[in-house]
């Protein structure tokens, strides 16, 4: 498989992979770990959310042929969860399954993945999720929050 060159432009971020069998995670692992992105892997919803508790998410990837589990309640699970129920989700689905991909968008994923990984197109759609995600919930740096409050609180009340 030839790897796309690592790009200054990319926005790198925590992306969850959910449900995808040992041979194929370690496949996706490789081009998003090469590109900068930081990834968490767990066969279950459950276990993930376990995994990245403190964590903040900038994407979810779940595989919709997982023996292990139900893609749908996978996808409820973290859309119920406060930490992850605004986290864009992509599944990935065999290119030509059709019913996989409606029920991913059904169940509230914003895009997919197709098998076999084309490493260019897995970039593309993770870059662009996590863009858009990161503008939508921009993080707040918690040392200038900090020092804003402290200048707040070290200002005179004017009465």
């Amino acid at each position: 498989m030839a790897m796309p060159s690592n790009s200054s432009q990319q926005t790198a971020g925590r992306i969850v992979v959910v449900g995808v069998e040992p041979p194929e995670v370690q496949e996706l692992e490789t081009i998003l770990r090469f590109d900068g992105f930081d990834v968490t892997c767990a066969p279950t919803g459950a276990a993930a959310l376990r995994r990245t508790q403190n964590l903040p998410v900038d994407l979810i990837l779940i595989g919709t042929n997982s023996f292990k589990t139900n893609v749908v309640e996978e996808f409820r699970r973290f859309k119920q969860d406060a930490r992850t129920c605004s986290v864009p989700m992509l599944f990935i689905c065999d290119e030509l399954a059709g019913k996989s991909k409606t029920k991913g968008f059904a169940a509230g994923c914003v895009d997919y993945i197709s098998k076999p990984y084309m490493a260019e197109e897995v970039l593309h759609r993770v870059r662009a999720n996590v863009s858009l995600y990161r503008l939508q919930h921009p993080l707040v740096d918690p040392t200038e929050t900090t020092a804003r409050q402290l200048q707040n609180t070290s200002e005179p009340n004017s009465v």
